[in-house]
């Protein structure tokens, strides 16, 4: 997901800070690590498309730029093979939850790892 064109003005969700505003401060480790930490607090939100939807803000992705945002947060794309009963299975929780099937998955891997 690339940056909103130049056009784009300040309104973001509740909460959030737009592209706008982020261009224009100079950012703190501490601004940068809150903002990551919300990024992923809110990783079900942009996979169910509640946040980042919105069609006007769609542009056109960079070569690279999908690596460089998971560099950034610490994340990793992992590939993995289940059985058929099993995806279908998951799938109907993660619908039921109303969150894609990926963030469904992330959200049970971690708090495998957590419980450890």
């Amino acid at each position: 997901m690339d940056e909103p064109n130049e056009q784009d003005d300040d309104k973001s969700p509740k909460g959030h800070i737009s592209w706008e505003e982020l261009k224009r401060k100079k950012l703190s480790p501490e601004d940068i690590a809150r903002i990551k930490e919300q990024a992923l607090q809110d990783v079900d939100k942009w996979e169910s498309g509640e946040l980042g939807a919105a069609p006007q803000y769609a542009r056109k992705s960079v070569p690279g730029r999908r690596e460089d945002i998971d560099e950034k947060l610490g994340i990793q794309e992992l590939v993995l093979r289940l059985k058929t009963e099993t995806v279908d299975e998951l799938t109907r929780q993660a619908e039921d939850e109303g969150i894609i099937l990926g963030a469904l998955l992330r959200r049970i891997l971690e708090a495998h790892v957590d419980r450890r």
